[in-house]
């Protein structure tokens, strides 16, 4: 990715969550990680919770993938997702509290009003 907003970024951290809580533990990998991204990453303290890779490593041929859902989306469905991976920047540093919280209250508002 030639760059990552914060909802993309929510979403890494949420799948990362949840490989930790899968037994036994496993580690999301960003391989390949350019310098504005792996900035991100470090920002919002992503670095954490996955392996993180900025040079020219490909993944290991045995890594999993994830399944692409290509389908539309509601409206109400986005600004779940949106929230909830925001929520997750949260999980991963509570420190993102602060730089978010304008963004969750517009979301909440958004999904609530539904």
């Amino acid at each position: 990715c030639a760059s990552m907003d914060s909802t993309f970024l929510g979403v890494l951290a949420g799948v990362a969550l949840e490989l930790r809580r899968q037994g036994p533990p496993a580690r999301l990998t960003l391989v390949r990680v350019g310098e504005r991204n792996l900035e991100l990453i470090r920002n919002l303290g992503l670095h954490r919770l996955a392996i993180v890779d900025s040079g020219d490593t490909l993944a290991p041929a045995a890594a999993g993938s994830l399944p692409i859902d290509s389908g539309a989306r509601s409206e109400l469905d986005n600004a779940k997702l949106m929230l909830e991976a925001h929520e997750h920047l949260i999980a991963a540093d509570p420190e993102n509290a602060g730089k978010f919280q304008d963004v969750l209250a517009f979301l909440r508002s958004r999904v609530e009003a539904r």
